[in-house]
């Protein structure tokens, strides 16, 4: 009887061992997906606005993972979903590292930074409020409540800028995807000071995208 006992005993402790394993073996896997995901979302949102950008500026993305392969997103692409895509796939274990991204320059890259550098030291936006307050010529920065801005010597320092975090917890990219009167969607008048004593107007009326901050060069007319 006493073995009998003993051996109901060890079978139960085994039983219940392994189910104890089971669970920790299922949290873990459980654990290990959540922090893999986790990882995974961190980056993308942290690398976002790098593709946003490559898309402004017309670019194409070089792409390449842990094996060394290396391959291209196109310009005309749809870059954000293919890099949503991406981060699923690593997600999902289909793939086993994060892709990794670089805008590759092009003929046009050096003259936008050219156009935005001095759109952002030079544009000024002014009118009157939703409340019917006068709002005094500003920087697209001062309007923005954006850092002073510094001028991007190249894509790199272009890049840190459109990473920056505003005040209100925005990428600078988001922050200037349009950009109205005094930081609101409300249209103003938007010139251009040519710092010789008179200024351009570009609209008597409305607002302005970073894409025209780019593609547009103010100071000559050109747009």
């Amino acid at each position: 009887m006493g073995v009998y006992k003993n051996r109901r005993l060890n079978i139960f402790i085994l039983v219940f061992s392994l189910v104890i394993l089971v669970i920790f073996i299922l949290l873990y896997f459980e654990y290990s997906a959540e922090k893999r995901e986790e990882k995974a979302m961190r980056y993308y949102y942290e690398i976002i606005p790098v593709i946003k950008l490559s898309h402004i500026l017309g670019t194409d993305i070089e792409c390449n993972d842990e094996k060394g392969n290396k391959w291209i997103i196109k310009a005309d692409g749809n870059m954000e979903n293919i890099v949503y895509e991406y981060t699923l796939d690593y997600i999902h274990g289909k793939i086993s590292s994060l892709v990794r991204y670089r805008i590759i320059e092009n003929k046009n890259t050096n003259r936008y930074i050219k156009n935005f550098n001095a759109n952002m030291r030079n544009i000024r936006i002014s009118g009157i409020d939703g409340v019917g307050n006068t709002i005094y010529p500003k920087t697209i920065s001062e309007g923005e409540r954006l850092d002073s801005f510094t001028e991007c010597k190249d894509l790199n320092d272009l890049i840190e800028y459109m990473k920056k975090i505003s005040k209100d917890g925005g990428y600078y990219i988001d922050e200037l995807d349009t950009i109205g009167l005094d930081g609101s969607s409300f249209e103003g008048k938007i010139v251009y000071d040519t710092g010789k004593g008179y200024e351009k107007v570009i609209t008597e009326y409305g607002s302005i995208t970073l894409n025209q901050l780019f593609k547009n060069d103010y100071s000559t007319g050109g747009y």
